[in-house]
């Protein structure tokens, strides 16, 4: 986009000086019409790469969790809490920070928190009965979004 921008001031300040011959670099006219340009040039390329975007949405969470675990998928009941002994304990998230460098490492992947190893979506209440202080309730807001809801059997 930097490229971009340095285009579109070209053009304004070759527009100025085809137009408005003699007008000095630092005058307002000059100033307006390459920043102008530069601007106008920087949105019709945002633009276009929007309608061109390859990516039409977003995650099929459902379809994800029935294909199962596999190299590129895995499943973690909790972030936070330890299912085990029935507590918050930082080595989970520790864990959950050694699939993310794991995938970050190799080709990728995608880890679905709230799952456990048999595909059944448990959801994150423990993990948020944790996260108590106001400045979570973003993280809160985000989840719920994109919570998958399954009957549980």
């Amino acid at each position: 986009m930097t490229i971009v921008s340095l285009v579109g001031v070209s053009v304004g300040l070759l527009i100025t000086g085809l137009f408005f011959y003699g007008q000095r670099l630092w005058m307002p006219t000059t100033l307006m019409l390459a920043v102008g340009c530069s601007l106008g040039l920087s949105l019709l390329v945002a633009a276009v790469a929007a309608l061109v975007r390859s990516d039409p949405g977003g995650v099929d969470v459902a379809a994800l969790i029935a294909a199962g675990e596999s190299e590129g998928v895995e499943f973690k009941e909790t972030a936070r809490w330890n299912v085990r002994e029935d507590k918050k304990d930082p080595r989970m998230e520790q864990v959950v920070a050694k699939t993310v460098a794991a995938f970050l490492n190799s080709s990728g992947g995608t880890l679905v928190i709230g799952v456990d190893d048999a595909g059944r979506a448990l959801g994150l209440d423990r993990d948020y009965a944790t996260l108590r202080h106001p400045r979570c309730r973003p993280i809160r807001a985000l989840a719920a979004r994109h919570a998958v809801h399954q009957p549980r059997q």
